[in-house]
């Protein structure tokens, strides 16, 4: 159950709410508008508390979704830009990793990231969508 909750809330951290129902409702809209985000999403946010397990985050913050925040954005960006699927897979782990790796750094130094992880894989994820066709 306490792994669902890091899943949902992972979510509803995209719009910096704390909410398991929220997590719910936006599963629920990505599955309507793009079952490929909401894979994606899914594979980031797995490889993202995977990740922040590793690196010993204490499971309370990990369940609050902060570190799965920026492992969503960046599934929703590799479903839309990277037309390849293993290559997409491949980069949203990749991306998820580096990401949870960035936040952990900036919570190590009493630093809110927010979603800038996302944004500096999202800028990579770009460049590499303009060369892989």
């Amino acid at each position: 159950m306490q792994l669902l909750h890091m899943i949902l809330k992972s979510y509803s951290q995209v719009f910096f709410q704390d909410s398991f129902v929220l997590g719910i409702l936006i599963i629920v809209g990505l599955s309507i508008a793009s079952p490929l985000a909401l894979a994606l999403s899914f594979v980031g946010v797995c490889s993202s508390v995977a990740t922040a397990l590793l690196l010993h985050v204490p499971q309370n913050v990990i369940a609050s979704g902060l570190y799965g925040l920026n492992a969503v954005l960046v599934g929703v960006i590799a479903s839309v830009y990277i037309k390849h699927l293993p290559t997409a897979v491949l980069l949203v782990i990749v991306g998820s990793v580096i990401a949870t790796l960035v936040f952990y750094v900036f919570s190590k130094n009493h630093s809110m990231a927010l979603s800038f992880p996302f944004v500096l894989v999202g800028w990579a994820i770009l460049i590499i969508a303009k060369h892989v066709k």
